[in-house]
């Protein structure tokens, strides 16, 4: 199944003045939750573990990330 994280079209500006998403219900593809992994000073990953929900894994199964500083 092919994936790519895109850039959350409905966004608004927390307290914070961080970003956050707005709708959606936070589930990957195959159902299982986003991770979104705090790094200090930094935007957070955001992980997909694939289909079958755990870290590491070929095929469907490998992990999908997104990395906003990168």
């Amino acid at each position: 199944m092919p994936f790519a994280f895109h850039e959350p079209r409905h966004r608004r500006p927390s307290v914070a003045g961080r970003a956050y998403l707005v709708g959606g219900d936070g589930l990957d593809p195959w159902k299982n939750p986003y991770m979104f992994l705090p790094r200090p000073a930094q935007l957070p990953k955001i992980v997909s573990y694939g289909a079958d929900g755990k870290e590491g894994g070929t095929g469907d199964d490998a992990d999908l990330v997104h990395d906003p500083d990168a």
